[in-house]
């Protein structure tokens, strides 16, 4: 009977792991739940502030001190990032999670925090998205402008239509590891941006 009970207890804490929340994330992205470029990027911020914690520290989310968890992220990625930037990854991840456990504990009345339910509202959480990526660049553009020269970061422009020039900067060289989490990023981000030609302002 006690080994039973250990199980079932085990049982739970699984139900609010890391991998669970990885795939409450996939699943809500996959059914419409949740706009698929919200998820994309919850998942991102998820895995790398999640990253910092022990496998043991992993089994139960419920059991953060989310403020030590951050703490421990600022001290290991903290100079990989922007103040902006740090604050979205922290914004995304606490979205992420209460949004995880609502769903463990209620299923059947789940509801997403903020997000769009259905397709008819992804225009809406798309521009929502798109205002905050935009503010988050006008806020963070010129710090990242004045270092890319001491960076020593190459530009590979990209032609868009309207004769418009997207830059992208990458370092001489990368891993593959780096190359699968650029395009995982950006292919979040270009489809927060994206709407109908038509909505584009056409330049004088």
């Amino acid at each position: 009977m006690l080994l039973y009970q250990c199980q079932i207890q085990g049982q739970a804490m699984n139900q609010y792991s890391e991998d669970e929340l990885i795939k409450f994330l996939d699943y809500v992205s996959k059914k419409g739940i949740m706009n698929e470029s919200t998820a994309v990027a919850r998942k991102i911020a998820v895995q790398k502030v999640l990253s910092v914690l022990e496998p043991s520290e992993k089994t139960d989310l419920r059991q953060l001190n989310r403020d030590q968890l951050f703490t421990r992220f600022l001290n290991k990625y903290g100079k990989d990032f922007t103040p902006g930037s740090l604050t979205t990854y922290r914004q995304r991840f606490s979205s992420a999670l209460d949004d995880f456990i609502k769903y463990v504990n209620d299923p059947a009345g789940f509801r997403p925090a903020g997000t769009a339910r259905g397709p008819r509202q992804t225009s809406t959480a798309g521009s929502s998205t798109r205002r905050a990526i935009a503010a988050e660049g006008h806020a963070s553009g010129r710090s990242h402008a004045q270092g890319i020269s001491a960076q020593n970061l190459l530009a590979y422009p990209i032609s868009l239509s309207g004769g418009r020039i997207a830059q992208l900067y990458l370092p001489p060289t990368i891993t593959h590891a780096d190359a699968d989490r650029v395009s995982t990023v950006v292919a979040g981000i270009v489809k927060a941006l994206a709407v109908e030609e038509k909505e584009i302002p056409q330049e004088a």
